[in-house]
């Protein structure tokens, strides 16, 4: 349960705005189709696909590419944030949270081990 919500909070995140750029609008990962959100989707695709197939621990790869992306986006926007030719002002919104919170869910399945089923 901890993976699918997980992967549910990540696909979210793609979509939530990230940082707001003044009256420019919102940067999101999805980014008008042109951003990052086609590798997260298919690392979630590859998450899903992971759990089904009860291989919990290689979520950890999957969770950990997903931070990746997400910090290498965060970089970019604090470079752009101080570039001084910028005139947008940057402020970071709550699109994190769920990207953040579905990463560490991940990490979190990937880690725990699973219980035995009763059926079993």
């Amino acid at each position: 349960m901890l993976a699918l919500a997980g992967i549910a909070l990540v696909v979210i995140g793609c979509f939530t705005p990230l940082a707001r750029l003044g009256l420019a609008g919102s940067v999101t990962l999805y980014g008008h189709g042109a951003g990052d959100a086609p590798f997260v989707m298919a690392l979630m695709i590859a998450s899903l696909w992971l759990v089904s197939a009860r291989h919990y621990r290689i979520l950890i790869l999957t969770a950990l590419a997903t931070a990746g992306i997400a910090a290498l986006k965060l970089f970019d926007l604090r470079a752009s944030a101080a570039d001084p030719l910028s005139v947008l002002p940057v402020t970071y919104a709550w699109g994190w949270a769920p990207l953040v919170l579905g990463t560490v869910l991940l990490i979190a399945a990937g880690l725990i081990p699973p219980r035995a089923s009763a059926l079993a």
